[in-house]
């Protein structure tokens, strides 16, 4: 998040790709945002994807990420950890990436981006885990050029698509300096945060 204040005190629009499904299901915490957004002048465009176990365990399999192996070996306990039924507190657009949906999820999400009443100075996507927001991130980012992915800093194995890779003593040395947050080393993400370049 102060990555994200610091380019927009700089007039940079930006994407955030960060875990906000705690903070997202909090209305104290999103009005605080809002506010924050305000008064700083910014738009933002909260977008829900909408997905369910089925097509989720389907994304997954198709993605074939050695990752995502405890999750296919132990399906009935990674959805006991979700909750289909959250939603983000406040105003935000639904975008339905579950299978056989009628619409196009990129062709949904350009619709919102271009709709009267979205003029965004960045975008956070947010879901469960697979529910399609890397595609998304990147279909916006190809319809619209002037917006681009935040890529967070990481340090350690896994996933390295959409990170920025460097070493824990350098993510410590900016946390000390005040530069950065930290969190857990190779934690997966639930949300992905697109801004203007």
């Amino acid at each position: 998040m102060e990555a994200a204040w610091d380019n927009v005190d700089c007039g940079i629009s930006t994407i955030l790709d960060a875990p906000f499904i705690s903070e997202f299901s909090q209305v104290e915490w999103m009005q605080r945002f809002q506010n924050r957004c305000r008064s700083k002048r910014v738009s933002v465009a909260a977008i829900w994807v909408e997905c369910d176990p089925d097509s989720m365990r389907e994304y997954i399999e198709f993605r074939g990420a050695a990752r995502d192996a405890w999750k296919m070996q132990e399906w009935d306990e990674y959805l006991k950890g979700l909750d289909f039924s959250m939603r983000p507190q406040g105003p935000h657009f639904v975008v339905d990436n579950r299978l056989g949906a009628a619409v196009a999820m990129v062709d949904e999400a350009k619709d919102v981006l271009s709709g009267e009443d979205c003029d965004p100075s960045g975008v956070i996507l947010y879901g469960p885990p697979s529910a399609g927001k890397d595609t998304v991130s990147a279909e916006l980012s190809h319809l619209n050029p002037a917006f681009t992915l935040f890529q967070r800093l990481k340090a350690g194995p896994g996933r390295t698509t959409g990170y920025r890779l460097t070493t824990a003593d350098h993510i410590n040395d900016l946390a000390l300096a005040g530069s950065c947050c930290t969190g857990t080393p190779g934690t997966e993400p639930s949300t992905r945060s697109i801004v203007p370049r």
